[in-house]
């Protein structure tokens, strides 16, 4: 209820209670009220700002494209991973909200003249990015990709 009156959603609200020896037994009516009251307190003083959401998402890209990739891609602190391709290849993950994702994919585009494929990764996708990419540090992905 402190959460729906502060006018917030997706937000996660702990109040503990400690009781020292024979503190005062509140009954379960008595604690709500206290829990409640003390959430809308910690909610009505609280700093809010609204979070874009974000999606995984990777880009590959070859040595000769690098720089554009990470002068697009630094804001998003993107995590590299070296494909052992011939020639060799590059994947970067990196998080970015859908427009942000939309931008940057049409921005790689025309600056490496469709060199860059850049996309959207989903749950199931990004679990097998993982287990593909990065499992002990050894490259189990597509060896068939011709970029």
């Amino acid at each position: 209820a402190a959460i729906v009156g502060a006018g917030l959603h997706n937000v996660v609200v702990l109040v503990s209670r400690y009781r020292l020896g024979e503190g005062a037994k509140l009954g379960t009516g008595g604690l709500v009220r206290a829990y409640g009251g003390t959430a809308a307190q910690c909610l009505a003083q609280a700093e809010t700002r609204n979070v874009e959401p974000r999606a995984a998402a990777i880009a590959r890209f070859k040595a000769e494209d690098t720089g554009v990739v990470f002068s697009l891609l630094s804001p998003f602190n993107p995590e590299t991973t070296v494909l052992p391709t011939e020639p060799p290849e590059t994947l970067a993950r990196f998080e970015a909200s859908p427009e942000d994702l939309a931008r940057l994919t049409e921005e790689l585009g025309v600056a490496t003249n469709g060199r860059v494929t850049c996309m959207a990764l989903d749950d199931d996708d990004d679990d097998e990015y993982e287990d593909d990419y990065y499992d002990d540090d050894e490259y189990y992905g597509d060896d068939e990709y011709d970029g």
